[in-house]
């Protein structure tokens, strides 16, 4: 799901979750990323599994 959010929303997404969660509350983020931000992988992908996709980085990850 991450994936399909967006680099620019990443920070919005989180504060849903954070909205979303009782105070002791837990979130698992399952996510493909990398050490690299990756818009583009294969155009195949790119047009039947992340349409408008990107892979995060880590630190963009932990940024939002």
């Amino acid at each position: 799901m991450f994936e399909h959010v967006g680099y620019k929303n990443y920070r919005k997404f989180i504060k849903v979750i954070e909205h979303c969660l009782k105070d002791s509350g837990l979130f698992l983020l399952h996510t493909i990323g990398g050490n690299k931000s990756v818009t583009c992988l294969d155009p195949w992908i790119d047009k039947y599994i992340f349409p408008n996709g990107m892979l995060p980085s880590v630190k963009q990850i932990s940024k939002a």
